[in-house]
């Protein structure tokens, strides 16, 4: 039995070069006077799209226990 090969998705692949840039640019930012500026920056960035991340993931996890029957929905 031979498996399928998947292609990873557009997303996957922006993911990757975006990441690839932002590391060649923090590598080359790092040796110059605003190396703590833009490890800062970066790390702010890279805190927002956790909690971006983690936002939207919840709403999937409710959005599928309304539809499962498990939560109520809003009593307005």
């Amino acid at each position: 039995m031979r498996r399928a090969i998947r292609r990873p998705s557009a997303l996957t692949a922006a993911l990757v070069v975006v990441g690839t840039v932002v590391a060649i640019l923090l590598g080359v930012a790092a040796d110059g006077p605003w190396a703590t500026v833009l490890a800062s920056l970066a790390g702010f960035a890279t805190a927002i799209t956790v909690i971006a991340a983690v936002a939207t993931s919840w709403e999937h996890v409710v959005v599928d226990a309304r539809s499962a029957g498990l939560v109520e929905s809003e009593v307005e």
